[in-house]
Parts: C-alpha cells; structure tokens; sequence
C-alpha cells in the first residue's frame, strides 16, 4: 500500500507498464489515474503524447481538484485524463485508482485475463503438460530444459519466446526454481533475455496463485509422470 506520493508514482507508472504489456492500450490514448496519499484532494495523471511503455513515476504530473497543475511548467495534459480525475475522484472519495479503456481489444484482453484468472490452475497444468511433452520428445529432463549450454537460450526459454506457456506460468516456475538470475548470469545476447527477465519481474507482483497445488502439479507432472 502506498505510503508517500513517492510510491503513488511508482505504482501508477508499475500499471501503465502493465497495460501496455497485456495490450490494453490505444497508443497515447485512455488513461489511468491515481490519488494522492499525501493530498487527497490531488491527483497523478500522465502527460499527453506519451505511450504507455514510456511512462515513468517522474513522467507523472500531479492537478488538483480542479485539474489544474500544481507544477504550470510541466507538460501539456489531455483534457479527457483531466476530466476523468475530477469526475471520478471529487465524487468519489473512496476510489483512489483508475483505469480508462475505450478500445474493443481492451474489453478482449480484460475479458481474457479475467478468464485465465479464474481458471489459473486448469492453465497452468496444460502448460506444464505441454513443456514436458516437448522436451520428452527431446529426451531431455526438466533440468536439462533450463539448462544454458555456451550461453545460448535453454530450450525453457526458447518455449516461452514461442509462446508454448505463459508469462504467468514462468512466473510460477520461477518462484520455485529461481532460474532467472541464472540466465541473467549465463545467458550471453543481450537483447531478447533482458526484456523478457524483465517481462517476468514485472509480471510478478500481479500473478496471485495457490503455491502448494502449483507445487503438487509439478511433482505430479515433472517428477512423477
């Protein structure tokens, strides 16, 4: 929870990353906003122009109640983003985030997500059957299959670039085995690893799951099958 204007910064930016990363965005358009803890009756808003993949905590520019900005040299603002935090947080005082779509794919993407929520363990077992087929097939164990060999890409991460699994289910995986600070280390291009390591930590703080089923799936599916 946010304590400092600080961490409102940090957040709002977090989401706009997030959006941009699940395609719930239309270019420089829509928005999303956020209170402030240390003034209530002030808000964040982006700056106009901006993709939400270039959005930053410092990019962020803080309007009072009236829309106005506290800072009359900072960037110009889209007066949708403006209207939407007057209406919204001056009449209702126990919202302190949101997020506006108005694209056809952002209620497809939103509806989808919602349904891999739900069903998030079903997902994640089909998954993890469909990475230890393939690397069955390939006679190759499930270590081997995070395995780096002279710093190429391990066959684990050439399935999740083929999008064989989920970010969600890398993150799952992760959080067992640790295997990305490994290929941080041992992989050597520097171009695809990195933004999809940092795809993986982004992804994270979103990803709720039951560790101990998660942890039986494996056993059953990696060990035991």
């Amino acid at each position: 929870m946010a304590l400092t204007d600080i961490d409102v910064r940090i957040e709002l930016s977090a989401l706009y990353r997030i959006l941009h990363m699940f395609g719930m965005t239309d270019l420089a358009n829509q928005c999303a906003g956020a209170r402030s803890v240390e003034n209530k009756n002030c808000s964040f808003v982006h700056p106009y122009g901006m993709f939400y993949e270039e959005i930053t905590a410092s990019s962020l520019v803080k309007i009072d109640e009236k829309g106005k900005k506290l800072n009359s040299e900072g960037p110009w603002l889209n007066d949708g983003c403006i209207n939407l935090a007057q209406w919204i947080f001056n009449s209702r005082k126990d919202v302190n985030f949101y997020v506006h779509g108005h694209a056809n794919d952002v209620r497809g993407v939103y509806l989808d997500y919602k349904k891999r929520k739900e069903s998030f363990i079903y997902h994640f077992k089909s998954e993890c059957g469909v990475i230890a087929s393939d690397l069955s097939s390939r006679s190759l164990s499930f270590d081997d299959g995070f395995h780096v060999h002279n710093g190429q890409h391990p066959r684990m991460l050439r399935l999740l670039i083929q999008k064989k699994y989920s970010y969600q289910t890398a993150v799952v995986l992760n959080h067992f085995l640790g295997f990305t600070k490994n290929w941080d280390k041992e992989i050597t291009e520097k171009i695809v690893w990195p933004e999809i390591s940092l795809k993986v930590a982004r992804v994270k703080p979103f990803i709720n799951f039951n560790a101990t089923e998660c942890k039986l799936i494996m056993k059953e599916i990696f060990v035991n099958g």
